[in-house]
């Protein structure tokens, strides 16, 4: 729909700019990924040493460094097993590193989980309950 507006090209501006928010800082507040952990150690605050560019380089980079090796023994080895275990690990990557996460991020990695649950309930329950209690104000 936002095509066959009168201006499409703004339009199509208008919705990335909401997909991707780099406009905006590198976290919100109580989102526990590893830009958010690292800010409670001063010499460790990122948002104030580095510039907004800096801050989205390094966050594609160290996302995408998380993102190779799951990828890569998928590939290796293929299996449905190994794509769940990789669509959960890749989905874990997003919401630890990538640039401005939202708490319900957690919710991706946590289907891929779900559909590995019988191999390990116990494990995927404390995943889900950590899942859960993330999303609580």
């Amino acid at each position: 729909p936002f095509l066959a507006s009168a201006t499409p090209y703004d339009s199509t501006l208008a919705v990335l700019r909401r997909v991707f928010p780099t406009s905006r800082s590198l976290y919100e507040d109580k989102v526990a990924n590893v830009w958010c952990t690292m800010a409670l150690l001063p010499p460790l605050k990122l948002k104030a040493k580095l510039a907004l560019e800096a801050l989205l380089r390094l966050s594609l980079g160290c996302t995408l460094a998380a993102l190779l090796p799951p990828c890569a023994l998928l590939l290796r080895a293929p299996s449905r097993r190994a794509f769940l275990l990789c669509a959960t690990a890749c989905g874990l990557a997003f919401f630890l590193l990538s640039f401005q996460v939202h708490e319900k991020h957690l919710l991706l990695p946590l289907l891929p989980a779900a559909l590995l649950s019988t191999e390990h309930p116990r494990a995927y329950a404390w995943f889900a309950l950590l899942a859960a209690f993330s999303m609580f104000p």
